[in-house]
Order: structure tokens, then C-alpha cells, then sequence
């Protein structure tokens, strides 16, 4: 459906609509709307909402009783944007949050949790990118701040999770002024599938004049639509990684704790992480611990088959663009520069090769006393060389330089499309 311009949600089936409630308020195939909307068979289920910090919360249980436990219960906020809920003129930080990205993803909450846990793989798997491979594989140190409870999860080092969806991860140095923190809230959505909704926010005192270091290039001024899009090099460089893997592990015939072979300090809060994963989750058809499916939606929790086609694993469209009006006007306005691009090359290019070709000709036919079809039609020919003359060079060589140039531009412009559809990865070419 659709949300109208008067809140109401309508069906895309059958125009009916429903207000906040859930209640019927429109039937428009009924002569008689107001008995039938008044029909408890005509309304909807409704959830609980709220809004805050740029997200719709919502609690996944309906009725009275959902209601009463939402408003008991606070959504596990990112701490550091609850200061935005004090007035300005009172807060001790500048806080600074980053717009918002959205991703499917081609694994699943678990993988993805554990992945963000794992200080280790950072500057290896992102080589380039926020690390390198051969001078910052080195030691961590994983100091507890919190210890793992089974509802405000913990904090060791960097990394803090607080269940079910949150991971915080303090970016800069903690004992510096200024902090930057990656905030990653991951939903399961399918087996072996999620949704990542992330964003930076920059964290100073009042008084300060500095500013943080950042997560590299995501923290450079940019629209939101490069922001998103640009992701891409980032997420993708794990991606092949954690969906093989995922499907890898859950077959071995081992507890997660005794398949993997986690020896250092760099793990340890991928351990803490997996430990409150078995004191919370439910045994799977794998015998692992994970995401409930059979209580949530009555479906088996079956990981789905692994994916070899890199058209596919690497989707970007629709793990993503399709669902931002962000990058879908971005998108439509490339492919209108594009088409510019083009026309102008063309026209350059054409307007070369008359030039060279018949300006010889067209003085003569153009005047002609008698006209006839062929020099009608010749004269035409003049008025357009006519009009490209006032807009554009006479010279053939800048001519044929400029739809050199737009050519080159136009291919440019296509590779960046391309980025909207698909981007692929492979280490063995990072170097």
C-alpha cells in the first residue's frame, strides 16, 4: 500500500483505507461505507510506534497488551544521540550524526554480529579501505567495561552490544576529546538474510574546536546518495566472506565454540558475543544457537542455498537502491547526464565530419535560383550546420577533440551507474 496525504494507508488492491489505529475509515466500492468500515472484520492490525533519532521504532506485538509493554519498555537507543533530546542551549556535546544507510544483506543477524565484533579483521579484510593488511595486523588490546549481562549485553573495548539489534563502536582513541562512533542496528529479516541500518555520529564537547579523525572517507561532507552508494566498497570487501562462512559453520558438526579456534584477545568480544547468543537464542536445525524462526513466523530456520553468482551476491539495486529515494533521483539524473553526454558527443562529432566533408558543397547548393526537392533538402543541411556553427567551434580537430572528450566522459558516467546495480569484489585484486 501507500501512505496518503491525509495519514491514511491505502490498499494498493482495493483502495481501501485504514487510519493509525488500524480502523477502516474507507470502503469505496460500499454504498453504505459507515456500517461496513464499523465492522471489526474490516480493520487492521495495528503495532506500536515512535520516532526517534531519524528511526520508526516499532513493537511487534499488537493490541492492548503490546501497547502497554511498548511504553514500558525504551528502545535501545544509540547513547549518544539520546543527548539530542536535551535543548541545545543545555548540552555539554556537539553531536553530530551522519545520515542514515540502509542494506540487505546476504547473511544473517548472527554472521553479521560477529563480524562487527571482531577488531582483527578491520584493517585485513578492509585493505585500502580503513586498514592494510601487511602493517596493522597486530595485537589488540580488549580491556571489559561491561560484563556480559543477558539484557544490557557488554562492553569490551571498542565494541558494545546492546541486544537484541544494537553494536556501537567507538572509532577514535578513548581517551581523546573528540569521538567518533559507528552505530549498526542489524534485524533478521529472513534466514540467512538482515538488514543493516548505520550511521556515524561525531561526538565533541561544547568547547571544543577540533574535530574527530572519522571513519575515513565516510565522514567527508558528501550527498547522501554517494554516501550510500559508496558503501559499497566497504561492505562489500567481508560480503563473499560471511555468506560462504555462515553456511560453512552451520553444517560443521560442532558448538560454535569448538569450530572455531579463537586464540587471541582480538576475539574476545566475538566470544561474549556467541555466549549471550546461547543463553538467548534457540537451537536450530543445525543444532547452533540463533535467531528463533519457528517461534517468530512458524518457518523453518533452513539457511538457504549458498550463492556462486557474483551478479547476484553482489546486488546493489536491490539490496538497496530500490528502497532509497535518495539514490533513485540520483540514479535517474545520472542517466540523464549520460544521455547528454552522448548527444553531445555525437553532435561534436557529426559536426566534424561535415565540416570536412561538404562545406564545399553547401554554398553552391544553397544558391541555387530554382529550388527543387534536392536542394530543399540541402537547405535544410545548411540551416542545421548553420545553427551548429553559432554554438559550436568550425574547426574539425576541436570538433572531433570535444566528442573525444564527452565520449570518454560518457564512459565515465556509465561505470558510475553501474554502481547503483552491482559492485563486485575480489581480494586476490585488492593489492
Amino acid at each position: 500500500g501507500r501512505v496518503e496525504e491525509d495519514g491514511t494507508l491505502l490498499c494498493a488492491y482495493h483502495a481501501w483505507r485504514f487510519d493509525g489505529a488500524g480502523k477502516c475509515v474507507s470502503i469505496p466500492q460500499a454504498d453504505s461505507q459507515e456500517k461496513l468500515c464499523a465492522s471489526p472484520r474490516a480493520c487492521v492490525k495495528s503495532f506500536p510506534t515512535r520516532y526517534d533519532d531519524g528511526l520508526l521504532w516499532v513493537w511487534p506485538e499488537g493490541g492492548a497488551d503490546g501497547l502497554l509493554a511498548s511504553l514500558l519498555k525504551e528502545p535501545q537507543r544509540m547513547p549518544e544521540l539520546v543527548i539530542q533530546d536535551q535543548p541545545e542551549d543545555e548540552r555539554e556535546y556537539n553531536v553530530v550524526p551522519f545520515p542514515w544507510g540502509l542494506r540487505d544483506l546476504p547473511y544473517g543477524w548472527e554472521a553479521f554480529m560477529e563480524n562487527v565484533t571482531d577488531p582483527a579483521h578491520v584493517p585485513v579484510s578492509h585493505h585500502n579501505i580503513t586498514g592494510n593488511r601487511y602493517t596493522q595486523a597486530v595485537p589488540v588490546t580488549m580491556p571489559v567495561h561491561r560484563a556480559l549481562n543477558d539484557l544490557e549485553g557488554f562492553e569490551i573495548g571498542e565494541f558494545s552490544f546492546k541486544p537484541p539489534c544494537l553494536m556501537r563502536i567507538g572509532l577514535s582513541d578513548r581517551g581523546s576529546e573528540n569521538q567518533t562512533y559507528l552505530a549498526l542496528f542489524n534485524v533478521p529479516t529472513t534466514p540467512g538474510h538482515s538488514r543493516l541500518i548505520g550511521c556515524n555520529v561525531m561526538v565533541s564537547p561544547r568547547s571544543s574546536k577540533g574535530g574527530s579523525t572519522g571513519f575515513g572517507m565516510f565522514t567527508l561532507p558528501m550527498p547522501k546518495w554517494a554516501l550510500h552508494i559508496l558503501g559499497s566498497l566497504f561492505l562489500h570487501q567481508d560480503l563473499v566472506l560471511l555468506h560462504h562462512q555462515e553456511k560453512i559453520l552451520a553444517r560443521e558438526d560442532k558448538k560454535w565454540l569448538n569450530a572455531c579456534y579463537m586464540p587471541t584477545i582480538a576475539d574476545r568480544a566475538t566470544i561474549n558475543f556467541r555466549r549471550w547468543l546461547e543463553r538467548n537464542g534457540e537451537v536450530d536445525v543445525y543444532g547452533k544457537y540463533a535467531v528463533p524462526w519457528k517461534s517468530i513466523s512458524g518457518s523453518s530456520s533452513t539457511l538457504p542455498a549458498r550463492e556462486h553468482d557474483p551478479e547476484r551476491l553482489f546486488d546493489v539495486y536491490n539490496a538497496h537502491v530500490k528502497h532509497c529515494t535518495h539514490c533513485q533521483g540520483a540514479l535517474r539524473n545520472f542517466k540523464w547526464l549520460r544521455l547528454t553526454s552522448i548527444a553531445a558527443a555525437v553532435a561534436f562529432g557529426l559536426r566534424a565530419v561535415l565540416t570536412i566533408e561538404i562545406s564545399t558543397t553547401v554554398p553552391t547548393a544553397i544558391s541555387a535560383a530554382v529550388p527543387t526537392a534536392a536542394s530543399a533538402s540541402t537547405s535544410l543541411l545548411a540551416r542545421a550546420l548553420s545553427f551548429l556553427s553559432s554554438i559550436v567551434p568550425s574547426s574539425p580537430l576541436t570538433c572531433f577533440s570535444l566528442s573525444l572528450f564527452f565520449t570518454l566522459v560518457t564512459v565515465g558516467i556509465h561505470k558510475f551507474i553501474s554502481l547503483f546495480y552491482v559492485y563486485k569484489f575480489h581480494h586476490q585484486d585488492n593489492n
